[in-house]
C-alpha cells in the first residue's frame, strides 16, 4: 500500500481514549509480582528396582520388512541388516507389566580406533555397514550403548528399555537403491524400530525362540500398550517415521505385525534431522496422538539448522493433538550434538581423517563440550528431557511440568546452562483458541494482521529454521512470524512522542472471546540479520548470520502488551510486560571456521521461546466497560520506560498468539547479584497457595507458608535452623505495611510515565531497604499502584484527530465508529 492511503480498522468506537490515550499514557504496567511457580518435579530420581542389562543379536540377514528391494532394480546386491540391541530392565518379585521404551542412536561411523591417550576412540571407517567386519586395529562402534545412562534409570523405575543398534546395512550406509526411495535411510531406521517391536511382542507370548534372558525375566511383563521411542539425531527423525508407518498401518504394522493393543504414547527426539530430502516421504507427514518432545542444542555443528523445531512447528500448528497430548522444545545454550552419546567421543566438526580436532566454537554461550570425550552437563540435560515425557505419558504424575516453562527447573538441570523452554498443550482438552497467526499471506504482506505505527518497520516472512520449506512460499507446512524493528540503524524516523507500537488484527477481525481462557501466549524470538541460500540439494534456506544492530546484548523481548475490544475499550490502563514472563534473549551461534556446511561462519539461531501471561492481568486495571468477549486488536508498545536503554531502538520475531488453559509461565524476578533471595509474592486472601508461599516454593514434606520474605535460611553459622511458620507471618505481615507505607509517600516508584526516566530506572532497580535481621531485601509494589509524573488513559478523552509532526501518521473516528489511519504506510512491506 503506498505512502498516505487509508486502511479501515476494525470497528471501533473509542479509540481516542483507548488508543490514543495510551500513546500518551506510555507506562508500563507495574505488575503485583506473583510468587515464583513451583519447582518441577523431578524424575530421574532412581527407582526401587534393580537392574537387568543384557544384549540381544541374531545374525544378519536380508529383511524385507526392513528393507524394500527390488531385484530388477538393483539386481543381485541384497542390504543385510541385523537385529542387535542391548536390553535394561527391572528385575525381582515385585516387578509387574512394564511400559516399553525403544531408543535409536543417529548416523555415525561404524569403526574406530582409540587416540594417542588410549582413552577416547575416534570413529573414522564404516566398514562394518556393508562387511559387517572392521580393519585391523579397530573395533565396532557400541553406538547404541551411548544412552545406558538413560536405559538404566528408567530401568530402576520400571521400564523395559531396549537400545537399538542400526551399525549394518543402515549407518553411512552408501548403496543406493531407486526402489526404495528414502536418501537419508530414516523410513529404513523407522521400519528397524518396529521390526525390534513386533520381534519383543513374539518373545512376549513365548513365541520365536526368546533368548534365555528373556524366558527367566521377561516373558508375559511387556506392556505394548504404552511405547515410548526415544531417538538422536537421525533416530530422532525416525521415531517420527515409525509412528507413521504405525499409526497408517503401512505393511500392516498395526493390525498384524505387533501385539494387539499396541500404541505408541510419547516421542522424544535429541538433536534431530527433518531433512528436506525426506519432505514428501512418511517422516514428514501428520504427527498427532502422542506426546512429542525435542531437544535442540544451540550448539550443534552437525544438524545446525535446529531442523527439529520444523517438526514441533508442524505439529502444533498443523495437527494439534485431539487427546490432550502436549509438544514441547528444550532449546540449550552452549551444547554440541555427538555428546549426547556417550560413546560418540570426538566433537562435531573434527578432523577424523588426520585425526585432529578443529575449531568449534559458541558465540554467545558457554560451551559445554571437550573437543574429545564426554559432557556430563549434556548426559544430565537429555536424561531429565527423556525421562519427563516417558514417564509423564506411562505412568502419569506431574513429570510433564519439567517441560513447561510455567515451573522452574530442578537445581542440577538448571546448574547446566540456559534453557529455553516451549509448551503446547493438547488444544481440544484444554480449550486453546489461535489468536493470531502471520504464515497465511504470501512473504511481505502483513496488511490483514501487523499495523507498525510511524518509527516501526514490519513484515511477515519465514522465520529462519523454522520453516519447513523455504523454496514453496505456498507450503503450508512453513513457520511464519512476524519481523518487527524499530529505531536506528534501520529505522530512521523517529515518533514524535518517541514511543515505538504497532498493532496486531486477532482472529481475522472477528470477535475473540478470552473471558473463560486463563492464559494468553505469545512466541517471541530475537531478531538478526537474514541470507537467503541455496543448499545441496538446491533448497532455499533463510539463516541467521549475524546478530541484530537493533538491539544490544540483552535482546529486546521487553515488550508491552494491552488488548482492545469490539468497542476500543483497553483491557489495561497500562501494559503487561513480557519482559516479566520471558527472558531476553540474543541470538546465539555457532562457528566453525573453515567447514562448507554453514552459509557464514558464524551463524547465528533465533529460535522463538513461549511466554504464557495470566488472562487476569489483562483485566486487572481494564477500562470500564471492556468486554473480553469481544477483543479485536492487540497493541504493542515496543518501546517502554524502563527497558535495557529504554528499548530506544531493536528488532523482534512475533510468532504466534493463542488464548489457552495452561498455567502462566512463572514471573521472573529483578534481584542484585548478591541477594540471595527473591522477594515475597501477595499475602493478601486472594493469594493463591503458591503466591502464599512467596520467594521460594516448599520442598517436598514442607508446609506451605505465608512469608516468602522469610522463608529462607539463615546465614552462615544457623543455616539449618527455620523460624516457625507464625513468625514468618508476622514478619511478612510488618514487611508488607511498610511497603505499602512507602508507596503512600511517594518513596518508591513505579515504572515511571512519560519522561519520568527516574523512576523507571529506580523501580527496574528494585528499591533496597534492610530487614530487622540485617540483609537487604527488594520489594516491588504489590497492588499495582502507580506514581510518577505519567497518565493512565484518560476516560474523557473522547474521538480526536492526532497527527505527528511530519504527518506521517494520523488516526481518526468517523460517525458509526470506524478507525481510519495511514499507519506508517512506508514502513509495511
Amino acid at each position: 500500500m503506498s505512502k498516505g492511503s487509508v486502511m479501515p480498522f476494525p470497528p471501533l468506537k473509542s479509540v481516542g481514549r483507548a488508543v490514543l490515550g495510551a500513546a500518551l499514557a506510555v507506562a508500563l504496567a507495574t505488575l503485583a509480582p506473583q510468587a515464583r511457580a513451583a519447582v518441577a518435579d523431578d524424575p530421574t530420581g532412581p527407582g526401587p528396582y534393580p537392574v537387568g542389562k543384557v544384549e540381544y543379536r541374531l545374525p544378519a540377514k536380508f529383511d524385507p520388512w526392513v528393507v524394500k528391494w527390488d531385484p530388477k532394480v538393483t539386481g543381485s546386491q541384497q542390504i543385510w541388516t541385523e537385529i542387535w540391541a542391548r536390553v535394561f530392565y527391572p528385575m525381582g518379585p515385585t516387578v509387574g507389566t512394564t511400559p516399553v521404551v525403544v531408543m535409536l542412536h543417529g548416523e555415525h561411523g561404524t569403526c574406530g580406533k582409540r587416540d594417542s591417550t588410549g582413552k577416547w576412540r575416534i570413529d573414522n571407517r564404516a566398514d562394518y555397514s556393508t562387511t559387517g567386519k572392521c580393519p585391523r586395529g579397530y573395533d565396532v562402534t557400541p553406538n547404541h550403548w551411548g544412552y545406558d545412562y538413560i536405559g538404566e534409570r528408567l530401568a530402576t523405575q520400571g521400564y523395559t528399555v531396549v537400545s537399538i543398534n542400526t551399525n549394518r546395512g543402515v549407518n553411512q550406509y552408501k548403496v543406493a537403491d531407486p526402489a526404495d526411495p528414502d536418501p537419508d535411510l530414516i523410513i529404513r531406521r523407522g521400519r528397524m524400530i518396529l521390526r525390534h517391536l513386533h520381534l519383543l511382542g513374539q518373545w512376549n507370548q513365548n513365541k520365536g525362540s526368546p533368548p534365555a534372558f528373556f524366558k527367566r525375566d521377561l516373558i508375559g511383563k511387556l506392556d505394548f500398550s504404552k511405547i515410548s521411542l526415544v531417538g538422536h539425531s537421525r533416530g530422532g527423525d525416525a521415531i517420527v517415521s515409525a509412528y507413521y508407518l504405525f499409526n497408517g498401518d503401512v505393511d500392516g504394522w498395526k493390525s498384524s505385525r505387533l501385539p494387539a493393543g499396541a500404541s505408541i504414547v510419547s516421542l522424544a527426539a535429541i538433536a534431530p534431522t527433518a531433512s528436506l530430502r525426506q519432505r514428501n516421504l512418511p517422516s514428514t507427514l501428520p504427527l498427532g496422538g502422542a506426546a512429542y518432545g525435542v531437544l535442540l542444542p544451540s550448539c550443534d555443528a552437525d544438524v545446525f539448522k535446529m531442523e527439529g523445531m520444523r517438526t514441533y512447528d508442524r505439529a502444533v500448528n498443523f495437527f494439534p493433538d485431539q487427546r490432550g497430548n502436549y509438544r514441547a522444545v528444550f532449546q540449550t545454550d552452549g551444547a554440541n550434538h555427538n555428546a549426547y552419546n556417550t560413546e560418540w567421543h570426538t566433537t562435531d566438526y573434527y578432523d577424523l581423517a588426520g585425526e585432529r580436532p578443529l575449531t568449534h566454537e559458541c558465540p554467545g554461550q558457554k560451551k559445554l563440550f571437550p573437543t574429545i570425550g564426554t559432557s556430563e552437563a549434556q548426559k544430565t540435560q537429555a536424561l531429565y528431557f527423556v525421562m519427563a515425557i516417558v514417564r509423564s505419558r506411562t505412568k502419569g504424575g506431574s513429570w510433564a511440568e519439567l517441560l513447561n516453562p510455567a515451573y522452574d527447573l530442578p537445581e542440577p538441570l538448571a546448574r547446566t546452562g540456559r534453557i529455553d523452554r516451549s509448551y503446547f498443550p493438547g488444544t481440544k482438552v484444554n480449550g486453546g483458541l489461535q489468536l493470531v497467526r502471520f504464515d497465511d499471506n504470501p512473504a511481505g504482506a502483513c496488511n490483514s494482521k501487523l499495523l507498525p505505527l510511524e518509527g516501526v518497520e514490519g513484515s511477515c516472512r519465514f522465520v529462519p529454521y523454522h520453516s519447513w520449506n523455504s523454496t514453496d512460499l505456498a507450503d503450508r507446512y512453513n513457520t511464519w512470524g512476524a519481523q518487527l524493528r524499530w529505531g536506528p540503524p534501520t529505522v530512521k524516523e523517529a515518533p514524535a512522542n518517541g514511543y515505538h507500537y504497532a498493532y496486531v488484527v486477532l482472529n481475522n477481525q472477528q470477535p475473540a472471546d478470552i473471558s473463560k481462557m486463563k492464559t494468553i501466549e505469545f512466541r517471541v524470538g530475537p531478531d538478526c540479520v537474514i541470507k537467503t541460500y541455496y543448499d545441496q540439494d538446491k533448497n532455499r534456506v533463510d539463516a541467521c548470520v549475524k546478530r541484530s544492530p537493533q538491539a544490544g546484548e540483552a535482546g529486546s523481548q521487553n515488550i508491552g502488551v494491552l488488548l482492545l475490544d469490539g468497542e476500543g475499550r483497553a483491557s489495561n490502563t497500562s501494559y503487561v510486560r513480557l519482559y516479566d514472563y520471558l527472558d531476553d534473549r540474543q541470538a546465539v551461534g555457532l562457528d566453525v571456521p573453515g567447514a562448507n556446511l554453514l552459509p557464514v561462519n558464524p551463524s547465528y539461531h533465533a529460535l522463538m521461546s513461549s511466554a504464557r501471561v495470566p488472562v487476569s492481568e489483562f483485566l486487572r486495571n481494564a477500562e470500564a466497560g471492556f468486554d473480553p468477549k469481544t477483543v479485536r486488536l492487540m497493541l504493542l508498545l515496543l518501546s517502554p520506560a524502563g527497558a535495557h536503554g529504554d528499548n530506544a531502538a531493536g528488532g523482534v520475531f512475533f510468532g504466534d498468539v493463542w488464548a489457552t488453559n495452561e498455567p502462566a509461565t512463572n514471573m521472573k524476578f529483578r534481584r542484585p547479584p548478591d541477594i540471595r533471595r527473591r522477594p515475597a509474592g501477595p499475602a493478601g486472601p486472594a493469594a493463591s497457595a503458591h503466591d502464599r508461599r512467596g520467594a521460594r516454593p516448599p520442598r517436598r514434606g514442607e508446609r506451605a507458608g505465608r512469608g516468602g520474605l522469610c522463608a529462607s535460611r539463615r546465614r552462615a553459622g544457623r543455616a539449618g535452623r527455620r523460624r516457625r511458620p507464625d513468625r514468618r507471618r508476622r514478619a511478612h505481615d510488618r514487611a508488607g505495611q511498610r511497603g505499602r507505607d512507602a508507596r503512600r509517600r511517594g518513596r518508591v516508584h513505579a515504572f515511571g510515565a512519560l519522561g519520568d526516566h527516574r523512576g523507571a530506572e529506580r523501580a527496574r532497580r528494585g528499591h533496597r531497604r534492610t530487614s530487622g535481621q540485617g540483609r537487604a531485601h527488594r520489594r516491588r509494589p504489590d497492588d499495582g499502584a502507580h506514581r510518577g509524573s505519567g497518565r493512565r488513559l484518560r476516560r474523557g478523552a473522547g474521538r480526536r484527530l492526532a497527527r505527528d509532526r511530519g504527518g506521517r501518521f494520523e488516526m481518526a473516528v468517523r460517525p458509526g465508529g470506524q478507525i481510519l489511519g495511514s499507519v506508517n504506510r512506508s514502513s509495511v512491506r
